[in-house]
């Protein structure tokens, strides 16, 4: 698939898509590192595709860069704000830890989790929703 994405990358440069294809599967089939390099060349190229700097975030956040991950998933949130709910749900941006936890300590980390994402002003709670 990464070399099908790079050939389609090369082919057609202005859709980002295949950019995007093309870190998607470089991080899986090589390395994290590698996948950022190629959405940090293509961030001054689409700047408004929300999904490099959503990615981004997702890349520095399993490698444990948080603060990093906060930056980019900010700045994705304000090129299109509908990828809030996909951040909810998505298991890159939660931190590699390296052991487990119980279900409830699990849910007591996914409020902690939220409440980070709100602090940010990231989410936007509306009243008599809770998490």
């Amino acid at each position: 698939m990464q070399q099908i994405a790079k050939r389609l990358k090369e082919f057609e440069p202005e859709n980002v898509q295949w950019t995007i294809s093309l870190a998607y599967a470089t991080r899986r089939a090589y390395s994290i590192d590698t996948a950022m390099e190629i959405l940090l060349n293509a961030q001054a190229k689409f700047p408004k595709e929300a999904a490099i700097p959503y990615n981004l975030a997702c890349y520095y956040c399993q490698r444990g860069e948080i603060e990093n991950a906060k930056h980019y998933l900010k700045q994705a949130f304000e090129i299109d704000p509908n990828w809030r709910k996909a951040a909810l749900e998505d298991e890159d941006l939660r931190q590699p830890m390296p052991f487990t936890f119980s279900e409830s300590r699990r849910n007591d980390l996914d409020r902690d989790y939220l409440a980070d994402f709100r602090a940010l002003g990231l989410l936007e709670v509306q009243p008599g929703k809770s998490f």
